[in-house]
């Protein structure tokens, strides 16, 4: 008599379901990682592309600003002081020196030094438009 097995075996599909398992246990991290990484890269984008339309910002306002610090302190942020900047959640940044962005398009330049918890770095703005040096 012949008997024809045409399924498979609860062990096989055991071992099916472990090597999958396995699989997305290694690939998933990964996945989330790369996420991470490129909003990480598209926030730093954003931000240095925030910094390098200061100049275009004071000249289209008609105003002067002064950067120093990012956000601001809460003092100056009850005298009125304002900023045409707005950075990401989490982002701060500080100066060496306060950065003059004049009403005429032109600024002094100066050193930006940016925080983020995940990163850290400084930009050079390169007087009198402030491109990135």
């Amino acid at each position: 008599m012949a008997y024809f097995n045409n399924g498979y075996t609860l062990l096989e599909l055991i071992v099916v379901l472990f090597i999958f398992a396995l699989l997305s246990g290694l690939a998933v991290p990964r996945l989330l990682n790369m996420y991470d990484s490129v909003q990480m890269a598209h926030e730093t984008e954003e931000v240095i592309s925030r910094l390098t339309m200061m100049s275009y910002e004071a000249w289209r306002q008609g105003k002067n600003f002064e950067l120093s610090v990012y956000p601001l302190p809460s003092e100056k942020a009850y005298q009125g002081q304002t900023l045409p900047l707005v950075l990401p959640a989490q982002w701060q940044l500080k100066t060496e020196k306060p950065i003059h962005f004049r009403a005429n398009g032109t600024c002094d330049g100066g050193i930006i030094k940016l925080y983020h918890p995940q990163q850290r770095f400084q930009i050079t703005l390169i007087p009198p438009f402030c491109h990135l040096n």
